[in-house]
């Protein structure tokens, strides 16, 4: 249910003062005390800011397939009649 700070950045990919930077402007979900030391962020909410940062970048360019594990992403196969650049 919650995690700690570690977990976090891993999931997200920022940094600690990145991940701060971004609660306090709004940005990024606020983490919950859980005792009088330690805080934690609810999972949920976590997955759900980086499920958004994904939809928003399938939102700006979505003729781009995204990528598995270890590959890079491509554009997506041209429509019918339409003509593409040969590589280099």
């Amino acid at each position: 249910m919650f995690m700690r700070l570690p977990q976090v950045c891993e999931l997200t990919g920022l940094s600690r003062s990145r991940i701060y930077e971004k609660m306090a402007r709004g940005e990024f979900p606020r983490a919950c005390k859980l005792g009088a030391r330690a805080s934690g962020w609810v999972r949920a909410e976590v997955e759900r800011w980086a499920a958004a940062r994904i939809a928003e970048r399938d939102a700006e360019h979505p003729g781009q397939v995204a990528a598995q594990p270890g590959e890079q992403r491509t554009p997506a196969a041209p429509a019918a009649g339409r003509q593409t650049r040969k590589p280099r």
